[in-house]
């Protein structure tokens, strides 16, 4: 991922959202931001219905990752009918 690309959101509500800015770690003077080391990366992303947010990066795949997640899905719901 890097700044400018179209990214999926895959938790709720979901959807397309541009990637504004990526913060890689933790800053060395601690914000009160709530993101623990865990979360980072964290994404700033534009979304359609939240607006400008911050966010973990493991609520997002790029477009790419989400076709492969679908089509995993679609070639296991076929095996299991």
């Amino acid at each position: 991922m890097k700044r400018g690309d179209i990214i999926i959101q895959v938790r709720f509500p979901g959807g397309m959202c541009l990637l504004v800015n990526i913060e890689e770690s933790q800053p060395q003077i601690r914000s009160k931001n709530g993101w623990a080391d865990v979360d980072y990366p964290v994404l700033t992303v534009l979304h359609p219905e939240e607006g400008l947010i911050e966010d973990p990066s493991y609520y997002y795949d790029t477009v790419a990752e989400f076709k492969s997640r679908l089509k995993l899905i679609k070639n296991l719901k076929n095996e299991c009918a």
